[in-house]
């Protein structure tokens, strides 16, 4: 009987996440197909990848991007196959709504866009944890120019306009005072054409003390399979990007809040979640990335290898819920 082919569909080639993943599946003998927009993409040039595509950027064109993945689907799938589609990027959005096109051709592990959705979005997201009494920071989203002219001045600063839907520290400025608020804020809005009243305005939140964590996820369907921290000791930009440098830390009791959040979300697939904390007090939760995060490296590096587990989870439907290979350790990955 012959044995059956892995293989594996990686998008964002351009990333250092990518790189990561296809490193860590090519090590387990998984065949990694990997794709970008751009041609020069680093994750290409793994020795791991077996074969590459261009596709369309799918924030610009997502009809190409989703009908390219159709054709590799299809040309790298087959009965004797198991084929995985993995998005690393924020095209997993594009993915989780349109999930019925690939039925029959590759498995995926991703929630529905409505999930995907609420924990994306930083106003919303802001909501629900206050009605399940998830701390988090005070946090304000106003809807009109009137309303946030007027109650700006009583905000506590320092503080962070964020856009309720970025990534990568776009659309993100930390604010000393009401002056540089109204100043960014105004920006916003008309660097993104927000429009007013219909809840597309920036929030913004109180700086808390303390230092960003990092909880990281696997979940099938709202049952926790892996989890694994790792603490930023450097940023960029400073004191507002996302990590450069990072150390694993055993944090139980941030993975608590973070599981108890993703289970109420009945999540499917990886997820990150961001905390402050302060070494003494409860921490903050600060938000949801909803799909693979900057930091990978750092955790397969200390064998916590999200792409292989996920990758057996979308196969076999499941995976135990422990995994000998990870280990806490302290390792510090430079990207």
């Amino acid at each position: 009987m012959s044995k059956r082919k892995r293989r594996c569909i990686v998008t964002y080639a351009s990333s250092w996440s990518a790189l990561a993943a296809a490193r860590s599946l090519g090590a387990e003998g998984i065949e990694v197909i990997i794709g970008d927009s751009n041609i020069m993409a680093p994750g290409s040039f793994s020795k791991y990848t077996k074969h590459t595509f261009l596709y369309h950027d799918p924030d610009k064109h997502p009809d190409k991007y989703l009908k390219k993945l159709v054709q590799v689907a299809t040309k790298y799938g087959g009965k004797d196959v198991d084929l995985v589609l993995m998005p690393l990027h924020t095209d997993c959005f594009i993915v989780a709504a349109n999930q019925q096109l690939f039925e029959g051709l590759a498995k995926i592990v991703l929630p529905t866009f409505d999930q995907i959705k609420l924990a994306g979005n930083k106003a919303l997201l802001a909501k629900f944890c206050a009605k399940h009494n998830i701390l988090i920071p005070k946090t304000w989203q106003p809807d009109t120019f009137k309303e946030f002219e007027s109650k700006i001045d009583d905000f506590k600063f320092p503080a962070f306009i964020k856009l309720q839907e970025s990534n990568a520290s776009i659309g993100l400025k930390r604010v000393k005072n009401a002056k540089e608020a109204r100043e960014f804020f105004k920006f916003s809005i008309k660097d993104s054409k927000l429009k007013e009243g219909e809840s597309e305005f920036p929030i913004i939140q109180e700086a808390v003390d303390g230092e960003d964590f990092c909880s990281t996820f696997l979940f099938n369907h709202g049952e926790k399979k892996a989890s694994m921290t790792y603490h930023n000791i450097l940023d960029y930009p400073r004191n507002s990007g996302m990590g450069v440098l990072r150390e694993n830390v055993n944090a139980s009791g941030m993975e608590e809040i973070g599981a108890n959040l993703l289970h109420l979300l009945n999540w499917h697939g990886v997820a990150e979640v961001d905390f402050r904390w302060d070494g003494k007090n409860k921490p903050y939760l600060i938000e949801i990335n909803p799909r693979f995060w900057g930091g990978l490296g750092q955790s397969i590096a200390t064998g916590w290898s999200y792409p292989n587990m996920l990758f057996q989870l979308a196969v076999d439907g499941d995976i135990p819920d422990e995994h000998p290979k990870a280990k806490m350790l302290k390792h510090l990955t430079h990207v």
